[in-house]
């Protein structure tokens, strides 16, 4: 197998859609392109759009502004914004990207909570989006 950057990704995933869509195989395109099956795998999983897919940064922005919208005048910690719009409390950084994103244009708020003897960051909807809201 060759070694390649990750630069060259998407023109690798671009190259995997024309062979299959060409009618080969997945492991005749995982021999076309020099990776091994699990990549090809991976290349597949994005081709169909399933899970594991790659994601651009930022993808959760929207699906947590639409849950704070849903939900106007609660509180949401990451962990509880990753499980709603990724499934799964891993995808903690994800969320805090799309956080850092809404944070950034004024949609949401932080609020700081006492939580025993720790302060927890949590988030709520700004107040100019709670009028829209309402």
């Amino acid at each position: 197998m060759t070694t390649t950057s990750k630069a060259d990704a998407p023109a690798r995933r671009e190259e995997y859609r024309r062979l299959r869509a060409s009618g080969l195989t997945i492991d005749q395109a995982a021999d076309r392109l020099k990776v091994t099956r699990r990549t090809a795998d991976r290349y597949e999983r994005w081709r169909r759009g399933g899970p594991g897919t790659y994601r651009p940064a930022g993808w959760t922005r929207d699906p947590i502004l639409a849950h704070m919208r849903r939900y106007p005048h609660l509180v949401f910690s990451a962990i509880d914004l990753a499980r709603v719009v990724a499934g799964s409390d891993r995808a903690r950084g994800q969320a805090i990207t799309g956080i850092t994103l809404l944070l950034n244009e004024g949609l949401i708020e932080v609020v700081m909570e006492r939580s025993g003897q720790q302060l927890v960051r949590r988030y709520c909807l700004a107040a100019a989006q709670l009028r829209q809201a309402a």
